[in-house]
């Protein structure tokens, strides 16, 4: 049996990514947002963001790296970026 946390985040389109609620149950998982709490609390929002660094520094959590593009297809790679169709950070080399 799988555990874990899906967070939802990014979706300034107002689209939120679809998800099976019986597989949510069957798996374990919890799926939740950064939601507002982070705009009305602010020192919430800067704890979360110290945790983050701090794991990150340490090399407990990596970020997921998406496609990398060399300058001359700088225009595709904001393309591919506005119409969200890539996952992870979108990577343009100088």
């Amino acid at each position: 049996m799988a555990f874990g946390r899906m967070v939802v985040f990014g979706t300034a389109s107002g689209k939120v990514p679809r998800f099976d609620p019986e597989q949510v149950y069957v798996r374990g998982v919890s799926v939740t947002g950064s939601g507002p709490r982070v705009f009305i609390q602010p020192e919430y929002g800067f704890r979360l963001l110290r945790t983050a660094f701090e794991l990150a520094a340490a090399g407990t959590i990596k970020p997921v790296l998406g496609p990398v593009f060399p300058p001359a297809e700088a225009a595709e790679a904001h393309r591919a970026f506005e119409e969200r169709v890539t996952t992870g950070k979108v990577i343009l080399v100088p």
